[in-house]
């Protein structure tokens, strides 16, 4: 073989080429991704090591971890001293906080039916300032309570209505009165 029958063999085999036309593209979105995929990896890393470096705190020697928590220790102590002082010398003022916060009525079921615990302290113990008007879906309360001090006059009107999701029997409703509390029993209806 001659020289220029060598150029030209070398030449047909240089622009035979077994490629579609989407090589090129392909190539190109592989080499985005890559490219794309590096820099959210490079941001990554960059970001963690500046946010572990911002929230690094150096752990405290050991004497002073034991003398810290023994000054905290104190402090809890004296916080629980203290406490207890407080509501010693304020007994009258707690008690009567806890019992505003106790709920004026609550409605509870049970196997039998519902039970109603209604707190008669806002009505001044007595049973008689209360009114119920109770159908078979539904339970209304009534209850007022009016007190005279040389000061000032204060008065409770409250109203609340319970709809219930099974029906009760209005005739076998009963009520006894226990420890402040009045305790409406509504059992269900057969």
């Amino acid at each position: 073989m001659s020289a220029e029958e060598n150029f030209e063999n070398s030449n047909t085999e240089m622009h035979t080429c077994n490629c579609t036309k989407f090589d090129g593209w392909i190539k190109f979105i592989m080499m985005t991704l890559a490219v794309g995929l590096g820099t959210f990896l490079a941001v990554y890393f960059v970001a963690d090591q500046a946010m572990t470096k911002a929230f690094y705190y150096a752990p405290m020697p050991h004497h002073f971890e034991k003398k810290f928590d023994k000054i905290m220790r104190e402090n809890d102590l004296e916080m629980q001293r203290l406490e207890k002082n407080i509501r010693k010398n304020n007994e009258r003022v707690f008690m009567e906080l806890d019992s505003q916060l106790e709920p004026i009525t609550d409605l509870r079921e049970y196997d039998k039916g519902y039970k109603l615990i209604i707190n008669l302290k806002h009505f001044n113990n007595d049973i008689n300032n209360i009114k119920l008007d109770i159908t078979p879906d539904k339970i209304s309360i009534l209850g007022q309570n009016e007190k005279d001090d040389k000061n000032s006059i204060y008065s409770l009107n409250y109203s609340q209505t319970y709809k219930l999701d099974e029906k009760i029997n209005a005739k076998g409703v009963t009520k006894e009165v226990a420890e402040g509390k009045a305790i409406v029993y509504l059992p269900f209806l057969d």
